[in-house]
C-alpha cells in the first residue's frame, strides 16, 4: 500500500520514489502530471529510456534550473 511505502521511506530516510519504483508504483503528483498529458509524457519517458545517466543528470539539472 502507498502510505505504508512512504511512512517506511520516512523511517529509513530513503528516497520515496525509490521505494515506490521498486514497489512497481510511482508517487500520485508524479501520476497525477502523467495524466495531464498522457502521450506527451509517454513520449518523452520511452524517448529518455536509452540515455546513460550522465545525460539524465544534465536534462534534470537544465529542467530544474528552467522552473527557477
Amino acid at each position: 500500500d502507498l502510505e505504508t511505502i512512504l511512512r517506511l521511506a520516512a523511517d529509513l530516510g530513503e528516497d520515496p520514489d525509490i521505494l515506490l519504483a521498486l514497489a512497481g508504483q510511482v508517487a500520485a503528483d508524479v501520476r497525477e502530471i502523467i495524466v495531464q498529458r498522457p502521450l506527451l509524457f509517454a513520449e518523452l519517458i520511452r524517448g529518455l529510456g536509452d540515455l546513460p545517466d550522465y545525460q539524465l543528470t544534465t536534462l534534470v539539472q537544465q529542467v530544474r534550473n528552467i522552473r527557477c
